[in-house]
């Protein structure tokens, strides 16, 4: 339990996460614009930011364990199987929390 989230931790690059954050930012300006008043933009612009924090926390903590698993049981070719796999299972997780927040 504890190794394995030592190894995706470590496999968690602070550039990773500023790198995906970054991607988000577009989609949260065009959320600002989204509704007639005021009102509507704070919860336009709230929610998208709910969604792309879910969307970046997720992702890179489906790589970085899924990762740390490969890597635990098949070396480093585990490790790029695993962090294929956390990529894809953590995009649908994300998107699965993000349909509840909408």
């Amino acid at each position: 339990g504890g190794e394995i989230i030592t190894r995706a931790m470590k496999r968690l690059p602070l550039l990773s996460v500023v790198a995906l954050g970054l991607l988000e930012i577009p989609k949260i300006i065009k959320a600002a614009t989204k509704g007639d008043n005021t009102d509507e933009k704070i919860t336009s612009t709230a929610k998208q930011t709910a969604k792309s924090t879910v969307n970046v926390a997720s992702i890179v903590t489906g790589i970085g364990t899924m990762g740390a698993i490969g890597a635990k049981y098949g070396g480093a070719a585990g490790s790029l199987i695993g962090m294929g796999a956390g990529a894809i299972l953590s995009s649908e997780v994300s998107q699965k929390l993000q349909d509840i927040i909408a």
